[in-house]
């Protein structure tokens, strides 16, 4: 269809009105029924995709142990450590995928390295940020994971510190907290 004719309504020049013709009444129906099939046919895609759609169960950690330990207080400028602590007593393997830590946390408080080094970083859509580990832990193993850090400013610097544990699609949620003070 040429430039400028309307899919609608066809003008014709004689006329001081427009009219309609049959032609633009076909066209305008096959271009709804064309919408109408398209999105059809994904509303259907989509509905027999979710109802095959299973949910993540949630890894067992019965007997695994969970927790961070952070200063007391720290002050401006101060470089400190804060450690996460994996205890598996669970009978079996377990692996930390990645230990998440809240990007609210992270804006305050610079991780400087981690011991073990994680092997990457990156940026989560919860607003977390993921050290990637991929590490084993076996059964009657202890892991302690440290995080180098610096405090950027004074506050009570808090955030998510979450724990996934054999998936990256379900962790272990806690939080972590680190007062700062200024010097004085």
């Amino acid at each position: 269809m040429p430039p400028g004719v309307d899919l609608c309504y066809l003008v014709d020049p004689r006329r001081r009105w427009p009219q309609v013709s049959r032609l633009s009444v076909m066209q305008q129906e096959s271009t709804i029924l064309a919408r109408t099939t398209t999105y059809g046919t994904l509303g259907i895609l989509l509905a027999l995709l979710s109802a095959c759609a299973k949910p993540i169960p949630a890894p067992d950690l019965t007997g695994v142990m969970l927790w961070v330990n952070s200063p007391a207080f720290v002050e401006v400028g101060e470089i400190f450590t804060f450690e996460a602590h994996i205890r598996n007593a669970s009978g079996k393997t377990i692996t930390l995928e990645t230990i998440d830590i809240g990007n609210s946390y992270l804006e305050k408080v610079a991780i400087l390295e981690t011991n073990p080094e994680h092997y990457s970083r990156s940026d989560v859509s919860d607003g977390t940020t993921a050290f990637w580990y991929e590490m084993p832990v076996g059964d009657g193993q202890y892991l302690i994971v440290e995080f180098k850090a610096r405090a950027a400013e004074a506050g009570i610097h808090q955030g998510n510190f979450d724990f996934c544990i054999d998936s990256v699609n379900y962790c272990e949620y806690r939080i972590v907290t680190t007062p700062t003070k200024i010097q004085p």
